[in-house]
């Protein structure tokens, strides 16, 4: 009903001035005002506003396509919600009084206000424009997402992101407490708030130094990693955790020689000889810019898997909607397959 526009702008400070000159000006109280917004229509809006425009029910009636008669009603319902005469009328003639025309401009400017939030809306929904903000670990942010985000924006020049680097521990809860839209990165378990998507289920590789004596195999078996020192992220980590079931099934038990909190720090480290890590394939173009190299672990075979979470409580919104559609269409196609 287009007056419920009217009263919940009553209640924003700003438009108090304007509902006391309306309820002033057309001859009934605030009050008055308040009740009657909930029960004028968007076609008596209408009705008033284009038989004043034409001073005729006939070419009103032509113009919404409906009967002079329906218009007469609707007319009558307008006048006796607002307690006052809009429009004098004889079998010759229509004019608009002077409560009438107090009332259009505000009417007028109701009409435009509801139908700038339909096309808003509309836009919305059809992924023209809107906003996500998006959560992520350091490494699916560096190593993952620009070029997603770029595809994205290609798609949807409309949709602005906001990206924010989360620890890996915080995520989940970040995202189940509605600070973020969605959250992307490894998840070993979920809070009981949350959903996830699966992205990206890749393989785990061994990282070591270019002249280390694990690099000259094709692969490298997990229970081979007791005989050198070990890099690791944090325990509170849930890549740490899976890492930890693969040592586990093959046997092994490890304590690293280095933990840190940014799996991307193992990098540097690598690279200086201070040991070996694992690292995911999909990350495997960040890892070719240090001077390391990667080989596949197996006995078993181990997968990094990349989940988008999502709050249960919120239904997700047709930014999110698109970018979940981007990430499961394109994400594969950005990974580097050597």
């Amino acid at each position: 009903m287009i007056l419920e526009l009217l009263r919940a702008e009553i209640a924003e400070s700003g438009m108090q001035s304007l509902a006391c000159d309306l309820a002033f000006r057309v001859g009934f109280s605030l009050n008055d005002a308040r009740t009657s917004a909930m029960n004028v229509t968007l076609k008596q809006i209408r009705a008033f506003l284009e038989i004043a425009k034409l001073n005729s029910f006939t070419r009103a009636s032509d113009r919404l396509n409906t009967t002079q008669s329906s218009l007469s009603v609707l007319i009558r319902e307008l006048e006796a919600e607002l307690g006052t005469r809009l429009l004098d009328r004889t079998t010759r003639k229509v004019e608009i009084t002077e409560a009438g025309r107090e009332f259009a401009p505000f009417a007028e400017r109701m009409l435009l206000e509801l139908e700038t939030g339909f096309t808003a809306t509309r836009e919305l929904a059809a992924r023209k424009k809107g906003r996500l903000s998006l959560a992520a670990s350091p490494l699916a942010a560096a190593a993952l997402l620009p070029k997603l985000i770029a595809s994205f924006r290609s798609l949807y020049p409309g949709i602005s992101i906001a990206l924010e680097e989360v620890s890996p521990e915080l995520l989940a809860s970040r995202v189940a407490g509605g600070l973020y839209d969605c959250g992307i990165g490894v998840f070993d378990t979920l809070d009981d708030g949350l959903t996830a998507i699966s992205a990206l289920n890749e393989r785990l590789m061994l990282i070591c130094p270019s002249n280390h004596p694990l690099a000259l195999a094709p692969d490298v078996e997990w229970r081979q990693l007791a005989d050198h020192d070990f890099i690791a992220v944090t325990a509170d980590n849930a890549a740490r955790r899976r890492i930890d079931r693969y040592l586990a099934l093959a046997g092994v038990n490890i304590r690293p020689a280095f933990e840190v909190r940014n799996m991307t720090t193992t990098l540097g480290l690598v690279a200086a000889e201070m040991g070996v890590a694992t690292w995911p394939s999909w990350a495997a173009t960040l890892a070719r810019a240090y001077d390391v190299v990667l080989r596949p672990l197996v006995r078993p075979e181990a997968f990094h898997t990349i989940s988008i979470v999502m709050s249960k409580e919120r239904a997700p919104s047709p930014a999110v909607e698109a970018f979940i559609s981007v990430v499961k269409e394109q994400a594969n196609n950005l990974i580097d397959p050597s």
